[in-house]
């Protein structure tokens, strides 16, 4: 969940006027490849809890299929699942180099909540959850505070990819680690003259388990976006059950003027 160094600086990308006139006097493969990359720094997704760069893995390749793939100018966040604290923060510290953030099915907070608060309606307040998990994990020694969360693999598909292919799941279940407890359970400080004057966007997914419809509604209630998606069918993963949908959508909010 937390900041990479290139969000947390000043110098984000180079946009060099003649990258685009170079990229034309390449071969068709390498010129797909070279708009992909400049795609990919072009925007950063900034994963949720207990997954690593494997998550994009499939909406990469989304965008390697994809012809005319545009070039931005600014950078585009998109944060999944708790990963959407990262990118509130992000505007926070730099609302003049973000273009817009993206929440799929993220935690979008307001000021002075949690991460935790989104999920509080469905599995209490932070205190009775620590109290009550058998997952949590001492990494400071049994008489100190909980460090991380692990997670139940019996549990894992039901809550995360009830929709997606087994393959899929098998290789998410590998690649899952402990949820660090302290990003997700310290408040936001977020200001009107920063975070207030972002794009944000939210992409509901519809048959989520872990962040339910319901609750993705209250979020867009009680912090309204510039824009609202929806993808169908989608669990909480939808860059693994709804790829296609997931980069349609990305595409399109980066096309908003």
């Amino acid at each position: 969940i937390l900041l990479s160094p290139r969000v947390r600086g000043q110098a984000f990308f180079d946009d060099s006027a003649n990258s685009e006139r170079r990229v034309q006097t390449l071969s068709r493969e390498k010129r797909e490849y070279i708009r992909f990359t400049s795609v990919k720094r072009k925007k950063d997704f900034v994963h949720g809890e207990g997954f690593g760069a494997r998550t994009y893995l499939k909406k990469k390749r989304c965008e390697c299929a994809s012809d005319g793939v545009i070039l931005l100018s600014v950078i585009l966040l998109a944060g999944h699942s708790c990963g959407g604290a990262s990118i509130s923060y992000a505007f926070e510290c730099c609302p003049k180099k973000i273009s817009k953030a993206v929440f799929v099915c993220a935690t979008m907070v307001s000021d002075g909540q949690k991460p935790f608060d989104v999920f509080a309606e469905e599995i209490g307040s932070a205190e009775m959850f620590v109290q009550e998990s058998q997952l949590l994990v001492y990494g400071n020694g049994q008489d100190k505070p909980p460090t991380s969360l692990r997670f139940d693999k019996q549990q894992t598909k039901g809550l995360y990819f009830n929709q997606t292919p087994s393959k899929d799941v098998a290789l998410a279940t590998v690649s899952m680690r402990p949820i660090p407890l302290e990003p997700i359970m310290e408040k936001l400080s977020l200001t009107p003259a920063n975070y207030g004057t972002s794009r944000r966007f939210f992409v509901q997914t519809l048959d989520d388990h872990t962040l339910s419809p319901d609750v993705q509604e209250k979020l867009v209630r009680d912090n309204p976006p510039a824009g609202v998606f929806k993808i169908k069918g989608s669990d909480h993963c939808p860059f693994f059950s709804k790829p296609q949908s997931l980069h349609k959508t990305l595409l399109e909010i980066a096309q908003i003027p």
